[in-house]
């Protein structure tokens, strides 16, 4: 069974026997922050800063850390790659 997680670019696949997830790394876009939404999930989550920000590198998959990156697309962060550009003449 596939699951498309938060945006095109995670995909899931949820292990029937042992209900863990399977998240390709690669799979995984990073998200651009800044240092309030940073605090803002840290605090969420119980978790470190350090944490929040290897979450939203990319840098792990753990269920935490895709727990984390749902959540700052739901409060508006984007991942990059989908930022807009305005060229200035």
């Amino acid at each position: 069974m596939r699951i498309i997680f938060a945006s095109d670019s995670v995909m899931e696949k949820a292990d029937k026997y042992s209900k863990k997830l399977i998240v390709s790394k690669m799979e995984l876009r990073k998200i651009l922050w800044d240092e309030e939404s940073v605090k803002g999930l840290a605090k969420t989550f119980g978790c470190t800063e350090r944490t929040v920000r290897n979450a939203l590198s990319g840098v792990n998959a753990s269920n935490l850390c895709l727990r984390i990156r749902k959540r700052a697309i739901d409060i508006g962060l984007r991942e990059k790659g989908e930022e807009k550009v305005t060229v200035l003449n």
